[in-house]
C-alpha cells in the first residue's frame, strides 16, 4: 500500500509490543496535514471495519484474517470534524483485536493499514495508505 504525493493527508502507525492479541491489539493512526491548506477530517473510526482495511502478516509468510469493509447508518448532524492546518496531526486509537477473526502466532508481523472514508460533508473523502511497520507480538498471542 502505498500513499498518492497528491493526497493532503499521511497515514502513519505505530504499535507497541503485543502481549495477548485476542485481547488487545493496540494501533496508533496518525493523520498528518502534508497540504498547505487546511484538511478536516471526519472524527469517527468506529467500527473500525467501515474506515480501515488491516493487513496483518507473519514475516516471512502466510497472513491473519482481519474483518474488513462494512457501512454504518449515520445522520449528519451526528457526526463531529477535526481540523487540521497545514503540518498539524490528528492521532486515532484503535484495537484490531475484535476484528481478527483467526490465530496469532507469536512471531513478528507486518502491519499496514487502508483508512477509507466517504461519509460526511466538506471533509476529506478518499483513501488512504499507510506504509508498513513491524509489529512483535508476545508469547501470549493467539485466539484459542
Amino acid at each position: 500500500m502505498d500513499n498518492a504525493a497528491s493526497k493532503p493527508l499521511r497515514l502513519t502507525l505505530h504499535a507497541p509490543p503485543v502481549a495477548d492479541p485476542a485481547r488487545r491489539f493496540a494501533v496508533t493512526a496518525r493523520f498528518t496535514n502534508t497540504s498547505g491548506h487546511r484538511v478536516r477530517l471526519l472524527d469517527l473510526f468506529d467500527p473500525l471495519p467501515v474506515f480501515f482495511i488491516t493487513d496483518l502478516a507473519p514475516l516471512g509468510d502466510g497472513e491473519v484474517d482481519v474483518a474488513g469493509m462494512g457501512k454504518i447508518d449515520v445522520a449528519e448532524g451526528s457526526l463531529h470534524y477535526v481540523d487540521l492546518p497545514s503540518g498539524a496531526s490528528f492521532e486515532v486509537e484503535l484495537d484490531l483485536a475484535p476484528w481478527i477473526r483467526a490465530p496469532v502466532v507469536p512471531v513478528p508481523h507486518r502491519l499496514s493499514m487502508r483508512y477509507h472514508n466517504a461519509y460526511g460533508t466538506d471533509c476529506f473523502h478518499g483513501s488512504l495508505d499507510s506504509t508498513a511497520i513491524t509489529v512483535s507480538i508476545g508469547p501470549g498471542g493467539g485466539r484459542p
